[in-house]
């Protein structure tokens, strides 16, 4: 429907009217033949009919058309009353600013906010029915804390409305600490599973340095032939000073042990691999050989 033509100030053009309800147009349409037409109205006419209602030739929604841009502007420039003239208020503006000034007109008539009250109030008395509403919120004037919503609520009891109150926060309370207690338990679980599992990777490392042969792994035998070749010196006088015969075979031993140490420090042992790296080179096992090779051309002498 087009907004009425009584409220327009002045003459207003043929041409703007609504060829169906005959009002002002409002959101308008144009069919192919340039008859205008209501949004509103037009649709609803295509609905039991398949023409134009001027002129009778066929029209279907899809060939409407917006207004021409000339007859828009006339249309927009048209000077009417607001819609609220009857409650007082006075306001003429131009039928393109309409809208935005009845939204926010004082005259409006519109409802109370409070949920149960159907009273129909001008917008700039409604802060002053609100106050005296008789289905306002307010607060319980015996301090409960309770709000009233409604008269049928003025009569509350106040003990029973703190006391369900107080287990609301109770059972907040008790979910909280569950929650709490929940998430220290998971915490303590999941570090409970990483101490295991390390200690589980340290005794592994434990059995296998045990299970390893190399030299620096297993603690090393005394070396009993230096001692055997001192005896002996001592028990034979100048005929086995000290560094032959035995003590030979013991330098012999060493420099054997120290080859046999240093082929199990080339071996499977990752630490005594290591250790073996560190080691400077040194021709130790030759030297020994010639004080041993000394050694026995002593004792033929003798």
């Amino acid at each position: 429907m087009g907004y009425d033509i009584d409220r327009f100030v002045g003459y207003v053009n043929e041409g703007l009217l609504c060829s169906i309800c005959r009002d002002v147009l409002e959101d308008p349409l144009q069919a192919p033949c340039e008859h205008a037409f209501c949004t509103a109205c037009i649709h609803g006419w295509l609905v039991h009919h398949s023409n134009c209602p001027e002129d009778r030739q066929m029209i279907d929604v899809s060939l409407l058309r917006p207004l021409y841009r000339y007859m828009k502007n006339d249309l927009n420039r048209l000077q009417l009353h607001c819609k609220n003239r009857e409650y007082g208020c006075e306001m003429v503006c131009s039928l393109e600013s309409i809208d935005r000034h009845e939204r926010e007109c004082e005259y409006s008539q519109i409802p109370c906010s409070n949920a149960g009250c159907t009273v129909q109030i001008e917008r700039r008395n409604l802060e002053g029915h609100l106050a005296v509403c008789e289905y306002r919120s307010r607060e319980c004037p015996n301090g409960c804390g309770y709000t009233i919503l409604g008269a049928e609520d003025t009569q509350h009891n106040c003990v029973a409305e703190l006391r369900t109150e107080l287990e609301l926060l109770r059972s907040e309370m008790i979910c909280r600490v569950e929650e709490a207690k929940h998430e220290m338990e998971s915490r303590l679980d999941s570090q409970r599973r990483h101490m295991v599992q390390k200690e589980s990777v340290l005794q592994n490392e434990i059995e296998e340095l045990k299970g390893c042969g190399c030299a620096w792994c297993v603690p090393a035998e005394p070396d009993v032939s230096a001692d055997v070749g001192r005896s002996l010196a001592d028990g034979g006088g100048e005929a086995a000073p000290p560094g032959a015969g035995a003590g030979g075979a013991g330098e012999a031993g060493a420099a054997g042990a120290a080859e046999g140490a240093a082929a199990g420090l080339s071996g499977s042992c990752p630490r005594g691999q290591q250790e073996a790296d560190t080691l400077p080179p040194s021709d130790a096992a030759g030297e020994r050989q010639a004080e041993a090779s000394g050694g026995d051309g002593h004792l033929r002498r003798i």
